[in-house]
């Protein structure tokens, strides 16, 4: 089996409910996932869209999740530590955890679940892009779950 990424707030290349964005209650979205491989280490979520230019913005990376973690619930704290062990970096604007879009422009949002055949180090994921990076070399599956907003 493959992994697979899901939510069961929308499906895939649907509309993502506005209460996930800035403009209502900008909590994160549930999510769930199967078909991790053995071998893995740690797990890691990460959400972006694309800004002007082509910039990335990064709503949410999770790491640091233990493999035998199925998903995450809707309304993760914005904080650095949640549950098992699991760490949040901050988001494009600073703030820990979950930043949701802006409804006033469409966009895409991509949402990446990694398999990953180590644990992150927290030293170096405090800046969501550079945790991005130290995945680099240790990926062991991937998947995606897309969805648009505005």
């Amino acid at each position: 089996m493959s992994l697979l990424l899901t939510s069961s707030a929308f499906e895939n290349g649907d509309p993502v409910p506005v209460w996930y964005t800035r403009q209502e209650t900008d909590c994160s979205p549930p999510l769930g996932w199967a078909g991790i491989p053995d071998s893995a280490e740690s797990l890691a979520v990460v959400c972006t869209s694309r800004e002007g230019k082509g910039d990335v913005f990064y709503h949410w990376v999770v790491y640091n999740i233990p493999p035998d973690v199925r998903g995450l619930d809707g309304k993760q704290p914005k904080e650095p530590a949640l549950h098992k062990g699991i760490r949040q970096s901050r988001n494009s604007d600073g703030g820990w955890g979950w930043q949701g879009p802006d409804t006033r422009r469409r966009r895409t949002l991509r949402f990446r679940i990694f398999a990953l055949d180590k644990v992150l180090d927290e030293n170096g994921c405090g800046d969501p892009a550079r945790c991005v990076r130290s995945m680099d070399g240790h990926l062991l599956a991937e998947a995606t779950l897309a969805g648009y907003v505005g």
